[in-house]
């Protein structure tokens, strides 16, 4: 059986060359975008929304639960067909 034969890279002339075009475009740069933040960004905002969202309860201020459920199943409907 034949010895394989590895190349020398001092042996190679082509070495440190690859097989794509030297004209190949860039790779896209990615755009940073800056999240907003959509809740609370300190423990102090955090509580005083809770505050707010108690007083509102109980003044009467809330969302019924059928409300809720039946806008989730619309927007289900709409990404999940």
């Amino acid at each position: 059986m034949e010895e394989k034969r590895y190349p020398i890279l001092e042996e190679e002339e082509s070495v440190g060359l690859c097989s794509e075009p030297s004209v190949a475009t860039r790779y896209a740069v990615e755009e940073q975008i800056d999240v907003p933040v959509l809740g609370p960004s300190t423990w102090k905002e955090a509580m005083d929304d809770l505050d707010e969202s108690e007083k509102e309860f109980d003044a009467g201020k809330c969302i019924p639960w059928e409300d809720v459920m039946s806008e989730i199943k619309d927007r289900y409907r709409l990404y999940a067909h």
